[in-house]
C-alpha cells in the first residue's frame, strides 16, 4: 500500500475523530439553567466580573476536561489541514512540502499529542476516580455472585456443571477452557466443578463441594433441570451460551464503563480461578510483582512498566508469523513517549488535576522498564544487545522451561502462571493475540482497574484482534455510512482480522459475497447478550 493511500485513510480517520470530539464536548456541556446566578448577586448594570464567573466552575462541571477537549479538537483540525495540503499539493510552497517520511513523523507526533489530550480529558477532575469506584463496585458484585454459586448452602442439592480437563493443548488453552465452562456455569446459575486439578495444586479449590459420580449430559442437549450437566470442549459446541456472550445486567453496566466487556468478565472469572494458596509460590510471585516498579512514596509517582510477550517455538509457521523483538518495541517506545508527554503537560499546565491514575512527579526519572516473557531464551540476548537503554525484567530459566519438550512439567506451568500474572500487572501489553498467554494476560489485566481504570486499550497486538477460541459470531456495526463501498449506517459485519494498516478484512453478516478490505475505523464492536434463561 502506498504512503499516499495510507495518509488518505489516516485523514478519514481523523475526520471521524473530530466528529466524536465535538459530540463528546457538546454532550458534556451544561445548560444555562444549571448555573444559578441570582439577580441580587449581580453588580449594577447586570454584569459580572470574570472572577465571579470562575467561581461558578463547580456548578458547570469539569472545566479542565473542556479545555483538554478544545485542545484535542484544535489538534485534530491541524492534522486535517496538514494532510489536506500535503496530499493535494494545493497552496504548499516548495519549502513547506514534506517528504513522506517527515509527514509520517509529523502525524505520529501530532496523533500522540492528540491521544494524550484525550486521555487527560477522560481522567481529570475526579473522572478517573469515579470510574474506578464504579468498576470496583461491579467487580465486587461479580465476585460475590461467583462465591455464592461456588459455595452453595447444601452441596447435595446444588446443581453442577462438570468440566473435565482439555488435555490435548497447553496451559493457556486449558485455562481458556476453564473460563469458557465457568462462563456457562455462571449463565446457567450452576456450581462449576472441575473433575481433575493435578496441575492446579498451587490454586485454592474453586468449590468446597464434590458432586456424586453421576452421569451428566452436555449442557447443550441435556435437561436444563438435571442436577448434573457436562461442559464439553468448545470446539464441538454450537450454543448461544458460548463466549463472548454476557449476562444482560453486566452487559448494560459494562457498555457504559468499559471498552472490552467480555475480556473484563473473563478477567473476573480468571481472577477467581487464579486465587493462590498461602505458601512459597505465592510469596515469591508477590515479591516479583513488587519488584516490577520503583516507587516514590513521597511524590506518589508510580513508574510505568510495559509487558512484552514473545511467543515462538511451535506457534511460528503454523498459527502465527515470526516477529522480531524490534516489532514489539515500537509500541513500547510509543507508550513511554506518551507517558513522557503526559508528565510534561501535567507539570506545565495547572488544568491537568484530579487524575488518580497519573500522580506525576517532576523529579523522578521515567525509567524505560520492560517485563519480558517468552518461550525463546535467545530473546533476552536480543533485548540486551539491541536495546541497551531499556531495563528488561524477566527470567531466562522460565523461558527455557516453556519449550515444547518441557512445557507441561510442574516448573514450566508455574513459570507460565508467573508470566501471565506479571504481564497482567504491567501498564501496557505488546504481544500477539494469536497466543493464549497473551490473551490471558490481557483478560487478567482488566481486573487492575484501581491502577489502570479502563485498560481495554492498553495493548498492541502484532497479529490478531482479541478473540476467544471457539467463540460465537461477534458482530461489528458500521458507525459511519460509505456509499462508495455500499456500507450503510448500522450495517453489521464480521471482522476476520485487522491488518493494522488502516484496513480490516470484513464480511457483511447475512450475505455470501465474501470478505473485503474496508477502513477499520468505520466499525465498532458490539456486545453479545446471553439469551433470557427460564
Amino acid at each position: 500500500m502506498s504512503v499516499r493511500r495510507k495518509l488518505w485513510i489516516f485523514l478519514l480517520t481523523l475526520w471521524l475523530l473530530l466528529i466524536i470530539i465535538i459530540l463528546l464536548s457538546s454532550s458534556s456541556r451544561y445548560t444555562t439553567d444549571s448555573i444559578q446566578l441570582k439577580s441580587k448577586l449581580l453588580p449594577p448594570g447586570g454584569r459580572i466580573s470574570p472572577e465571579e464567573i470562575v467561581k461558578t466552575r463547580h456548578a458547570i462541571g469539569t472545566d479542565n476536561r473542556h479545555k483538554l477537549f478544545r485542545q484535542a479538537r484544535h489538534i485534530t483540525r491541524e492534522i486535517w489541514r496538514l494532510a489536506k495540503s500535503q496530499l493535494s499539493g494545493s497552496h504548499v510552497t516548495a519549502s513547506e512540502k514534506l517528504s513522506p517520511e517527515d509527514l509520517v513523523d509529523w502525524f505520529s507526533r501530532m496523533s500522540l499529542l492528540l491521544e494524550t489530550k484525550l486521555a487527560g480529558a477522560s481522567r481529570v477532575d475526579g473522572q478517573a476516580k469515579e470510574l474506578v469506584t464504579q468498576l470496583d463496585i461491579l467487580a465486587q458484585t461479580v465476585q460475590q455472585r461467583i462465591l455464592n454459586l461456588q459455595n452453595p448452602l447444601d452441596c447435595r442439592k446444588a446443581r453442577y456443571l462438570i468440566a473435565t480437563p482439555k488435555d490435548s493443548c497447553g496451559f493457556g488453552c486449558r485455562a481458556h477452557h476453564w473460563i469458557y465452562c465457568f462462563s456457562v456455569a455462571f449463565a446457567l446459575n450452576r456450581t462449576l466443578y472441575m473433575s481433575r486439578r493435578e496441575e492446579l495444586e498451587e490454586f485454592l479449590p474453586i468449590t468446597k463441594c464434590v458432586p456424586e459420580n453421576s452421569p451428566a449430559e452436555p449442557f447443550t442437549t441435556g435437561d436444563r433441570n438435571s442436577q448434573y450437566l457436562h461442559c464439553p470442549i468448545i470446539d464441538i459446541v454450537h450454543s448461544d451460551l458460548r463466549p463472548p456472550a454476557l449476562p444482560r445486567d453486566l452487559a448494560s453496566a459494562l457498555e457504559r464503563l468499559h471498552g472490552a466487556p467480555f475480556p473484563w468478565f473473563a478477567g473476573q472469572l480468571l481472577q477467581y480461578l487464579f486465587r493462590l494458596k498461602e505458601g512459597e509460590f505465592k510469596r515469591a510471585l508477590e515479591a516479583n510483582i513488587s519488584s516490577l516498579r520503583t516507587e516514590f512514596p513521597k511524590t506518589g509517582y508510580r513508574q510505568p512498566v510495559v509487558g512484552i510477550h514473545v511467543r515462538r517455538t511451535d506457534k511460528v509457521g503454523t498459527e502465527a508469523q515470526f516477529h522480531g523483538l524490534a516489532e514489539y518495541m515500537v509500541h513500547a517506545e510509543r507508550f513511554f513517549k506518551q507517558k513522557e508527554l503526559e508528565r510534561q503537560i501535567a507539570n506545565a499546565d495547572n488544568y491537568w488535576t484530579g487524575d488518580v491514575h497519573a500522580p506525576v512527579s517532576k523529579i523522578a526519572p521515567l525509567n524505560r522498564r520492560i517485563f519480558l516473557a517468552t518461550d525463546d531464551p535467545s530473546v533476552f540476548e536480543d533485548a540486551k544487545n539491541q536495546f541497551p537503554e531499556y531495563e528488561f525484567i524477566g527470567n531466562r530459566d522460565r523461558a527455557a522451561s516453556a519449550s515444547v519438550e518441557t512445557r507441561n512439567s510442574r516448573n514450566a506451568i508455574l513459570g507460565i502462571i508467573t508470566d501471565i500474572i506479571m504481564l497482567a500487572n504491567t501498564d501496557f501489553l505488546s504481544c500477539t493475540f494469536s497466543s493464549q498467554v497473551c490473551r490471558l494476560a490481557y483478560e487478567l489485566m482488566q481486573t487492575q482497574h484501581r491502577y489502570l481504570g479502563d485498560a481495554s486499550g492498553q495493548f498492541e497486538s502484532l497479529d490478531d484482534l482479541y478473540y476467544f477460541g471457539g467463540q460465537q459470531l461477534l458482530p461489528w456495526k458500521a458507525i459511519i455510512p460509505d456509499a462508495k463501498r455500499g456500507i450503510g449506517l448500522g450495517d453489521e459485519y464480521k471482522l476476520h482480522g485487522n491488518h493494522w494498516d488502516g484496513f480490516a478484512k470484513a464480511e457483511r453478516i447475512g450475505e455470501e459475497k465474501g470478505s473485503q478490505l474496508l477502513p477499520a475505523f468505520m466499525f465498532d464492536q458490539q456486545i453479545v447478550l446471553l439469551p433470557n434463561q427460564p
